[in-house]
């Protein structure tokens, strides 16, 4: 018995319809390339527009949503599409999904999970009708994000190191501001500083010149308070003895 290998990338394996205007439709696909021959108004639109749907894939432009919305009321009914996908991780699931309602992610047994589809990372697809194809074709900005599709995980890669480097920069110019306003403090210190130190040096340069003149009229006045609380104890002594 030969090992089964895990795909390298994402699968549809069958679409089933339950149900319906279209009930008993049971389509497998198989690894690589399917090609859908029929003539015109055979379902070979509504068939892609089911799997499209049902991994809720419809493009967000509004005429595009209710083209295809008015499609899957038509061709779908009351029916229920049953959408078998295996990851890239080898494992399957089972999305099922009617009209107007969500989509239901089933493990490959049929029981319900809380798995969501938009969610994103369990299961990728890009599908296109002929009309996305024509559309894509003269739009360069479609071609575009065509081509990013190939390199989905790099660009997301890339996107997540921008948002944390604005981030970081952001964090920095933050301390750059609280930074620059210590600066403009202690710019103003600085200045006081400076004003200070030439007072200093002005008093300096009085003491040195004056320093004798100063002593003496110090030592004059300390003279003059001795007398003077010598000459009230005198008195204090008198008034005693009067």
């Amino acid at each position: 018995m030969t090992k089964r290998t895990k795909p390298a990338f994402h699968r549809l394996r069958r679409l089933t319809v339950v149900g319906g205007f279209m009930d008993g439709v049971d389509v497998e696909f198989v690894a690589g390339l399917n090609c859908i021959i029929g003539g015109r108004g055979t379902g070979k639109t509504t068939l892609l527009e089911f799997a499209r749907y049902a991994l809720d894939l419809i493009r967000d432009d509004t005429n595009s949503r209710r083209s295809t919305q008015g499609l899957i009321d038509h061709n779908l009914g009351g029916g229920r599409i049953r959408l078998t996908i295996e990851t890239k991780d080898g494992l399957m699931y089972i999305v099922s999904r009617t009209a107007g309602e969500e989509s239901i992610v089933l493990d490959s047994k049929g029981n319900p999970t809380d798995i969501s589809l938009s969610s994103g990372g369990l299961f990728g697809a890009d599908i296109y009708s002929q009309n996305d194809i024509e559309s894509i074709a003269d739009d360069l900005l479609s071609q575009l994000a065509l081509i990013d599709n190939f390199e989905a995980d790099t660009i997301r890669a890339d996107n997540l190191e921008i948002q944390r480097t604005v981030s970081a920069l952001k964090s920095n110019a933050h301390e750059c501001a609280e930074a620059q306003k210590m600066i403009a403090g202690l710019s103003d210190e600085l200045s006081t500083l400076k004003v200070l130190e030439a007072k200093l040096k002005e008093f300096k340069a009085t003491s040195g010149e004056d320093a004798d003149a100063v002593n003496k009229a110090q030592e004059q006045k300390a003279q003059r308070d001795r007398e003077k609380r010598a000459i009230t104890a005198a008195l204090e002594s008198l008034a005693e003895y009067a």
